[in-house]
């Protein structure tokens, strides 16, 4: 089977090999060894995204297809013609039996139409909603709001529309839920390989405690929530480390300096370390490994994030907030801790609870280790595999 994919996270060829984003590329390698050619039609990265293609490929049967520079979103719409035409000239000289793309997508209205107009099979993977987005987006002025909405109100009516007469996948049982008159099978996106799992018991070694985030560094990510609650637990007298690691993907790495000027104006510069971005893999895998609890602290929507998975496969105690699919996939108590958007004070809570219950703790870590064993690449790859051939087979 020839598989096409799309998205708009970039990737770059070098001499040794294809290189992209960690969380995509695991997903992108799971597919790959699923199938005879795997096309993955993507842009370029621009100079600041360059240190984020930090993934190299392991599949031989991968090709990567430029259509051109990763610039801004308004101007890959307003010059979508000169990306599409990358897309169009490739596919005829090839058989692509299914293009797969992920959405949303700024260009996935354009990709699909020159899929339809050459007669090829597509399937959708919608890991989120654009419009439910902006409106748990705080700080975008007026103007750039209502361009933003009429745009995203347009991506979604054509990803709609499209939708209705193909296969759908999704990692999140909200949109599983709003598309389920459609052709809709519920999947995991994870970067976990079978081989990545760690169990161990340990926590709050030496009466030190190690909390963790991972992943963007961006308001709605609720990491300034963590700190204050990091302010509580040491006013209580507890030795506790915060480990940020990530990355601010805005212009002047904004949000990321307001938490550092935040560490300081807390007085909590000997609790806080931050790491930067960590390769996904047992770089990252380790980060989990020395913490006790990974904290994800989200104050708008989110689907899955597949930081969760990683924490429990690696033994860490998880506390999210109830943000999006997480309470639905989750249980309180069973294999997590269930917070309050925005409450410091429940996540400091939380954690002083952790510490006293030793017994919570060793359940938390073996349901969620449990739980995460179902989600791995192979497992998932091989779901969506077999449901993409069977599409491909109907008449």
């Amino acid at each position: 089977m020839t598989l096409a994919f799309h998205y708009h996270i970039p990737a770059i060829q070098k001499e040794d090999g294809i290189y992209m984003p960690g969380y995509l590329a695991t997903f992108i390698d799971g597919l790959a060894k699923k199938c005879d050619t795997l096309i993955c039609y993507l842009h370029t990265p621009i100079k600041n995204e360059l240190k984020q293609m930090d993934y190299k490929l392991t599949s031989t049967n991968i090709e990567l297809v430029s259509i051109g520079k990763h610039i801004g979103v308004f101007k890959r719409v307003l010059y979508s013609t000169q990306f599409i035409k990358q897309i169009e000239q490739d596919i005829k000289s090839r058989s692509i039996d299914l293009m797969l793309m992920r959405a949303p997508s700024p260009l996935l209205p354009f990709v699909t139409k020159v899929c339809i107009d050459n007669n090829i099979k597509y399937s959708y993977l919608i890991v989120g909603d654009y419009v439910k987005n902006l409106k748990e987006s705080k700080n975008i002025k007026p103007i750039k709001r209502f361009i933003l909405n009429i745009f995203y109100k347009y991506n979604r009516y054509y990803q709609d529309k499209y939708s209705q007469n193909t296969l759908l996948f999704t990692n999140n049982p909200i949109i599983a839920q709003e598309y389920k008159s459609f052709n809709i099978k519920e999947i995991r996106t994870t970067t976990l390989s079978e081989k990545d799992f760690y169990y161990d018991e340990t926590f709050y070694k030496n009466k030190k405690l190690n909390i963790l985030y991972a992943g963007r560094i961006e308001p709605s990510k609720g990491i300034e929530d963590i700190l204050n609650a990091v302010k509580i637990l040491v006013n209580k007298g507890i030795d506790v480390t915060f480990n940020l690691v990530g990355w601010d993907a805005s212009k002047g790495e904004v949000h990321l300096k307001y938490l550092q000027n935040k560490v300081e104006a807390l007085n909590l510069s000997k609790n806080f370390i931050f790491h930067g971005k960590k390769q996904v893999g047992i770089e990252l895998f380790t980060m989990y490994r020395q913490s006790d609890i990974y904290i994800i602290a989200t104050r708008g929507d989110e689907g899955f994030p597949r930081t969760i998975w990683e924490a429990m496969a690696n033994s860490s105690v998880v506390i999210s907030t109830k943000a999006g699919s997480i309470p639905i996939i989750l249980k309180d108590k069973e294999n997590t801790i269930l917070v309050d958007k925005n409450s410091p004070e429940q996540i400091s809570e939380s954690i002083i609870e952790l510490l006293q219950n030793l017994k919570l703790v060793n359940k938390l870590q073996e349901n969620g280790f449990a739980l995460a064993q179902t989600n791995t690449i192979e497992k998932q790859s091989s779901i969506v595999i077999s449901k993409i051939k069977e599409f491909i087979n109907e008449k």
